[in-house]
């Protein structure tokens, strides 16, 4: 589309700054802090919880809404664009971010706390294919590689920097400056938004809106909010847990029926039907699964079973910062030329070689040796994420780029946010049954348990501890080593699901591979096409699902 100026300065640079760094700055910081804010919440709830003065269960509202409500808004995005126009779009969702991020950071109880997320997470999921595919269309084709370092280095690392931050909140047992923190990208993003998008209007489209989907759409996420909330206190087997998930499940089947069958829906998933998509769609699933299993892994076995001290932890995620920005420069350069799934298989094995060490890993543990496991994980993970994102957007007919994007981020959130709570259940419940089981063996009519309740109690003895109170501590030292035993079994058992991800990812990477390399992030054809005459000036997507043009429908694929 035409820029306000015709000129191609004017159209690669915006001031004195190329126009692909100060667009893909506006990408970053739009949606950048809902990451960085859902993942330091895995961490440092605790300390919101004591803010507060609310139970646990309590404070899964904030964070599986947040969680919800991004899923529920990324097939918005570019109908928002195209109804509106993108800037307007752009500033006024960002402007409402900021007031969500506000609104958490000041809040004084829980009630504004929660709707704060809520909020975030609304205006964040729009924003995300809202700007997205804007961005990839403003690197030339010469550096569209480059695109992965905001990808994998910008996008996927802020989910690092949320973790790092997190972790950082612990130490300095306060919260609420991360919000605040969280609302300077939506500030920058207005200020610079305001001058370096170019001002239109809306361009005219006759495309009705899928009403029926939205409806659907919206019932799934709030009949799935209930279960997802009480899953952990109330487990499966509730009346007010699994038939809400059932429920959920069939209106999510309606909902696909209802897309499938529309001329114009709102998730397009019939555009995802070749194998090359089909894998790609399946690596970036289960590689968002694993990358939060990895999360509510680590921070648990750290926390609760190696009694970490917070600064180690914030040094384990620095480090998962330096693996997420190598990967990104690897990812770079290689794409192009191993293509999708050799990097996906690539990012796979690595996940699944530490996983295989993770599920014996105890108290004795280097923490260097595990700082430098979670950096090769973490950006293995994001590596496997964006190349089948990217590889699923590219592969097939250009034109329907836009709409595999939305069905694949679409998915992949929805899943993610229900699989959260699930996986911190699968602990809760891991945990109960190896330390009932543990408690059941406890006698001193066992040899082994007399002999070790006699060496505790003699310790304190020799310490000066009177003979009762002694044998009553020895006892509750016993049982609390085997709380410790049985929180270190249920993590064990989550990172031989992570083992499995890893091995599912691996197969999916293989078979996007054996379907060949797919389409390049820089075209040769236009390279050679543009040496020999005047270089044609960026295209970029102003109007997200405006237009049809192969160029634009590519760039709006693009995660």
């Amino acid at each position: 589309m035409n820029q306000p100026n015709g000129s191609p300065a004017a159209d690669t640079h915006i001031g004195k700054f190329p126009r692909y760094l100060v667009i893909s700055l506006l990408t970053m910081f739009a949606f950048g802090p809902q990451y960085v804010l859902n993942v330091s919440f895995m961490l440092n709830q605790i300390i919101i919880q004591n803010g507060f003065a609310v139970g646990t269960n309590t404070l899964l509202l904030p964070s599986v809404i947040s969680n919800l409500a991004f899923a529920l808004c990324v097939p918005f995005g570019p109908v928002f664009s195209r109804v509106f126009g993108l800037r307007r779009s752009y500033l006024t969702l960002v402007a409402v971010f900021f007031c969500g991020a506000l609104l958490s950071a000041c809040s004084p109880h829980m009630v504004l706390f929660t709707i704060g997320r809520l909020i975030q997470g609304l205006s964040a999921g729009s924003l995300f294919l809202t700007i997205l595919p804007v961005s990839l269309m403003s690197f030339p084709n010469a550096v569209r590689n480059r695109f992965l370092l905001l990808a994998i280095g910008g996008l996927f690392g802020s989910s690092a920097v949320g973790a790092f931050l997190g972790s950082l909140s612990l130490t300095a047992d306060a919260w609420r400056w991360l919000f605040l923190l969280g609302a300077l990208g939506p500030v920058f993003c207005f200020l610079v938004g305001y001058i370096a998008l170019p001002k239109g209007e809306a361009q005219p489209h006759h495309i009705p809106f899928d009403i029926w989907g939205a409806v659907i759409l919206i019932a799934i996420v709030v009949v799935a909010l209930f279960p997802s909330i009480h899953l952990e206190s109330l487990g499966i087997g509730s009346v007010y847990v699994w038939p809400f998930f059932l429920i959920a499940l069939l209106l999510f089947a309606l909902f696909l029926i209802v897309e499938y069958h529309l001329e114009h829906p709102l998730v397009h998933f019939r555009a995802i039907r070749s194998a090359k998509q089909i894998f790609g769609t399946s690596m970036a699933i289960i590689s968002h699964i694993a990358l939060i299993v990895t999360l509510i892994g680590v921070n648990g076995f750290l926390r609760n079973v190696k009694n970490t001290k917070f600064l180690s932890i914030v040094h384990l995620y620095l480090w998962f910062i330096i693996g997420v920005v190598i990967v990104a420069l690897l990812g770079t350069w290689l794409y192009d030329k191993l293509g999708a799934g050799v990097l996906g298989i690539i990012g796979s094995l690595a996940v699944v070689l530490v996983s295989l060490y993770w599920r014996a890993m105890g108290t004795q543990t280097s923490l260097g040796q595990l700082d430098i496991e979670m950096g090769c994980v973490g950006g293995s993970i994001g590596l496997v994420l964006i190349s089948g994102a990217l590889g699923t957007a590219l592969a097939g007919d250009i034109h329907e780029a836009r709409w595999r994007s939305v069905s694949l981020h679409f998915t992949r959130n929805l899943i993610g946010a229900i699989v959260a709570p699930v996986a911190a259940w699968m602990v809760y419940k891991e945990t109960a049954i190896h330390y009932e089981d543990m408690r059941a063996q406890i006698s001193l009519a066992n040899p082994e348990v007399n002999l070790e309740m006699a060496k505790l109690t003699q310790d304190l003895l020799n310490h000066g501890v009177p003979a009762g109170t002694a044998k009553v501590a020895a006892f509750a030292a016993l049982m609390q080593n085997a709380q410790q035993a049985a929180l270190q079994s249920a993590f064990h058992n989550l990172f031989t699901v992570l083992l499995v991800l890893g091995m599912l990812m691996t197969l999916t990477s293989i078979g996007m591979a054996v379907t060949g390399k797919g389409r390049s992030l820089v075209q040769k054809a236009a390279q050679t096409a543009t040496a020999a005459q005047k270089p044609e000036p960026p295209r970029m997507l102003i109007e997200a699902g405006a237009t049809a043009s192969p160029s634009s429908q590519h760039g709006s694929a693009q995660r």
